[in-house]
Formats: structure tokens, C-alpha cells, sequence
């Protein structure tokens, strides 16, 4: 399900904090050392996207250890937290998440539960949908979520993962394509999802990589229990790099999603946010198929403050054998990273992308990296 920033808190504000406290922010030794003792951390929030607007609230995270808290020379935090934000575009985003790694890291186990209230934007289907489509909807979501994964062999993991989501639209435009049913999943309704997974994880560290790779297929079946029939099967692969260079690291990412059947319009591959290619509208262009590639730059430490330079491109298709060179969107930009904790590395992200071709940019303050 469409998750919104609720994806964030639970795949990257929650897991920030728990990245690898042996060692200091500044250091460049990738040896992995012991994590510190368990810790109950409240703090507030406070971020801006353009797709919420200035959002603030609150979250609490539990830090505990499980087992040796590492594996394979990677350091292993688990957490759980609970998080409630509200923004000016009266968006309404409440998540509890957990990431644990049981059995010394030999497995890994995350689930969240979540209720959102999301005000969006919505241009249709394509690659190359014109601003004049822009329309206003609001849908309610309760999710829930879970995955076991097991470690197979050394770095490999496989696992199931199962979600259940009902989506109900609150508000439509009038005579837009939401309400004239021209686009498809526009029916309020339940979808269940179950999946497999398969994950190759050398990173040194869970949350924080410096060096190793991360690799993730994915393949899943969607039921709509609702009997809407936007039953639909997803397959999609994960590829993520992290070259140390001198003090800084080079984070690359190639992602690929693709559709079978036809998903509701709000469940599409969906390029721009915060976590694919900064700098369009979060889901501005969005079809059955998607192929992205990112690299972003990291410097070393300085003090408490570290400079990012990112760049990406990517584009949407009905299949994949539709995606053309000459149809890629590309975004670039630049960030900069304060840390707010030094035992924990728990960073302030600072970030401004810029559409390169299409007339778009965003400004986006968060916390952890994008990947």
C-alpha cells in the first residue's frame, strides 16, 4: 500500500538509529565494533518534503541488542518505535515499527502497523503526463505489515513477507479521472499482499554502509479481498553498492518494478520523493513498470557536518520493454548532513534536487540517508 512518508519513518528514521555506535562519526575504519547497551530514545521530529509540506512530531525508539549484535563483520541494531506526525498540508501519519535481528543476526524479522491520512497529488499514467492533470485526492490507510527472513548461506537471506492495507478516497475532484473511474483502483477496498524475498547483505552496517552491497529480488501477489478484481502480481529488484572513497563512500542504486495485471493507479511504480530521484513531485510520474538508477556521494566528516552529492535518472513504462533513453527523467542536487548524536550517528538531512528535465525542484529535510 501507499505508505508516504509512513515508509520513511519506518525504513529509515527508525533503523537510523540504530546504526553502528562502535564507531565515531568521523572515523574511517570499516573493523565493526561492539554495539552500545540497550537505550529509550524520545525526540522530536521536524521535516519538510514537498508532497507534506513542514510536518512535526514525535517519536520514541527503543535500541536493544540482540545476541552478539553482529554478524559476518556487520554491526546489528534492532529497534522499535513509535512515531505520530502531522503537516501542514494536514497530512496525518502515525507508525509502529520494529526491526529485529534475532539469533545473533541470523535472523531478521520487521513488522508495522499504520494510519495515515494523505492529501496527494495526481497526474495520471505515463511518463509524460502534463501539468494540466494535476488533481487533488485524499485517502485513509490502515496498514499492516510484516517479514521473517532466515540466513540461507554466508551474506544470503531468504524470507516471506505479507501485507494487508484498506484504502478508503475521502476526497476527489470532481470530473477528475479519479472520479470519473478513468484510471484503474479507484474502488475503496482491501488489498492483501504476500511475497518472497531473496537478499545478498555484505553491508558493514545495517543503516549507516560504507562499504559491501545490497542486493534484493523480490516477487509478490496482490488478492483484493474486496472482490474490486485489482488482483495483481509485482516482481521487482533492489541493487545497491557502497564504494568507500579515501574518507567519503559512493552509494550507488539500480532499481527495477515491474507489473503484471493492472495495480490501482495509487500502488503504481512511482518515480520523485525523497527516495527516488529528488527533486519531482513524490509520484509525479507513475505506470506498471519502473527502471531507476541513483549515485550519491558522501564526504567524510568534518566536525559534525557532511557535504552529499547525488544524481539520478529513471522512467515509467506500461512494460518494460517500452523504456527508451530518450524518455528518462534525470534529477541532481546537493545535500548536507549535521549529526545529532555521535554514539548513535544519528543525522539532520538536508537536501535540495532539482528536475533536469522537467520544470521541478524540492527541498527535503529529513532524517538517516535515502539508501
Amino acid at each position: 500500500m501507499v505508505l508516504g512518508v509512513a515508509v520513511w519513518l519506518s525504513a529509515g528514521a527508525l533503523p537510523v538509529l540504530a546504526q553502528d555506535a562502535g564507531e565515531t562519526a568521523d572515523s574511517t575504519s570499516l573493523q565493526t565494533k561492539p554495539p552500545p547497551g540497550n537505550k529509550l530514545i524520545p525526540f522530536p521530529i521536524l521535516f519538510y518534503q514537498p508532497e507534506t509540506g513542514t510536518g512535526f512530531g514525535a517519536s520514541v525508539v527503543y535500541l536493544f541488542t540482540l545476541g552478539e549484535g553482529t554478524r559476518g563483520g556487520r554491526s546489528l541494531r534492532s529497534s522499535v518505535g513509535v512515531t505520530a506526525i502531522y503537516t501542514t498540508k494536514e497530512q496525518i501519519i502515525t507508525n509502529i515499527g520494529a526491526e529485529t535481528y534475532p539469533g545473533s543476526g541470523r535472523y531478521r524479522a520487521l513488522a508495522n502497523l499504520t494510519f495515515e491520512r494523505f492529501p496527494n497529488s495526481f497526474w495520471g499514467i505515463g511518463n509524460d503526463t502534463p501539468e494540466s492533470l494535476e488533481e487533488d485526492y485524499t485517502p485513509d490507510l490502515v496498514a499492516a505489515s510484516g517479514e521473517f527472513s532466515v540466513e540461507v548461506a554466508r551474506h544470503m537471506y531468504a524470507g516471506v513477507y505479507g501485507q494487508g492495507g484498506n484504502r478508503k478516497l475521502r476526497e476527489i475532484e470532481e470530473a477528475g479521472l479519479i472520479a470519473t473511474q478513468a484510471v484503474p483502483g479507484t474502488e475503496d477496498g482491501t488489498l492483501v499482499d504476500l511475497g518472497l524475498l531473496l537478499t545478498r547483505d555484505s553491508r558493514n552496517s545495517n543503516v549507516y554502509p560504507r562499504s559491501g552491497e545490497y542486493h534484493q529480488l523480490r516477487a509478490s501477489r496482490s488478492r483484493d479481498v474486496s472482490g474490486n478484481g485489482n488482483d495483481y502480481s509485482t516482481l521487482s529488484l533492489d541493487l545497491r553498492a557502497y564504494v568507500p572513497i579515501r574518507s567519503g563512500v559512493m552509494a550507488l542504486r539500480a532499481l527495477g518494478i515491474a507489473s503484471g495485471e493492472v495495480p490501482p493507479f495509487d500502488l503504481m511504480p512511482r518515480l520523485g520523493g525523497q527516495s527516488l530521484l529528488r527533486g519531482y513531485f513524490g509520484g509525479r510520474f507513475r505506470d506498471r513498470s519502473l527502471g531507476a538508477f541513483e549515485a550519491e556521494y558522501r564526504s567524510g566528516m568534518w566536525h559534525r557536518v557532511r557535504g552529499v552529492l547525488f544524481a539520478g535518472t529513471g522512467q515509467v513504462a506500461d512494460v518494460p520493454g517500452d523504456m527508451r533513453f530518450d524518455a528518462l527523467h534525470s534529477s541532481a542536487g546537493f545535500g548536507v548532513r549535521f549529526l545529532l548524536n555521535r554514539e548513535e550517528e544519528f543525522n539532520l538531512r538536508m537536501d535540495f534536487g532539482w528536475g533536469l528535465d522537467f520544470e521541478s525542484s524540492g527541498f527535503y529535510v529529513g532524517f538517516g540517508e535515502v539508501f
